[in-house]
């Protein structure tokens, strides 16, 4: 009788590590799923949302210059056409963007984006005038004149690139902290019921001597 009451006891104790172990592993497995959600629907959008941002912001200094250097009337007016259709793009990936901000490090960060950018953007219609009228010297000085502006946002752009990178890799991290941790709470739960079990069975087999 005490035999089955030890045997009992031993299984009772083993379930009881395993059901704890489950808890707590699911708990764990439900912080992995969250974390890897916010990579997943926020961080790596966000990431190529920026990347695509950051290319279009860098082209336009280079086909305001072309422009700008360009005599030919009808090259003239298909890189105005191409400026333009790239600033439309750049204003729809910055809405579509903003709307996934949530953290306020990138609020801020995307406001001086913003800030500078616009600034530039004011200044861009009498560079693109002045080349479309060949007047090389004025639209050199207004170009020098609005680059700290843009070189600003690009700036703060990369630092957004930056941010969300980094926010990635921390995430992973922990994802893997915790993965780590599921492994070693059921390691230890299967050692402790062995040893429990291991302890009854050496107290059966000296009561029987």
């Amino acid at each position: 009788m005490n035999n089955k009451r030890i045997l009992v006891g031993c299984i009772s104790v083993g379930i009881f590590l395993f059901m704890m172990t489950g808890i707590i592993s699911f708990g764990k497995i439900s912080s992995i799923g969250n974390k890897t959600r916010e990579i997943n629907e926020n961080l790596t959008p966000n990431l190529e949302y920026l990347g695509v941002l950051n290319g279009d912001v860098s082209g336009i200094p280079r086909l305001v210059s072309d422009l700008v250097l360009e005599t030919n009337e009808q090259r003239m007016k298909d890189l105005e056409s191409e400026i333009k259709l790239l600033l439309r793009k750049i204003d729809e990936d910055s809405k579509d963007y903003q709307i996934m901000i949530t953290s306020y490090e990138e609020k801020e960060l995307y406001n001086e984006f913003e800030k500078n950018w616009n600034i530039y953007l004011e200044k861009l219609p009498a560079i693109i005038e002045d080349g479309k009228a060949n007047k090389f010297d004025s639209a050199n000085k207004k170009i020098v004149a609005a680059y700290p502006f843009w070189k600003n946002a690009n700036d703060k752009l990369a630092e957004l690139i930056t941010v969300n990178k980094n926010r990635i890799d921390e995430i992973s991290s922990q994802a893997l902290t915790l993965q780590q941790t599921i492994i070693v709470d059921i390691l230890v739960a299967i050692l402790i019921g062995n040893i429990v079990c291991f302890v009854y069975l050496i107290d059966i087999l000296r009561k029987k001597e």
